[in-house]
């Protein structure tokens, strides 16, 4: 098992790394998907659709409902 810790910008923004993007097969505008169970854990996952053609910009402000 290993650890990685990240840091959010201002702006929410966090750098995955590369460790991490390696075991998820994450590649460039790929997309995650996390899990929020009931006791409070955290589940991320490389998602499995295809990531849509809006910018990085457009999903966020759809996410955070800006």
């Amino acid at each position: 098992m290993a650890r990685f810790d990240a840091r959010t910008s201002k702006r929410g923004r966090v750098i995955i790394p590369t460790e991490v993007r390696k075991a998820l097969g994450l590649s460039p505008g790929g997309l995650l998907e996390f899990t929020i169970e009931d006791n409070g854990e955290v589940l991320v996952a490389a998602a499995v659709r295809k990531p849509s053609t809006n910018s990085d910009d457009e999903i966020l402000e759809h996410v955070s409902g800006a």
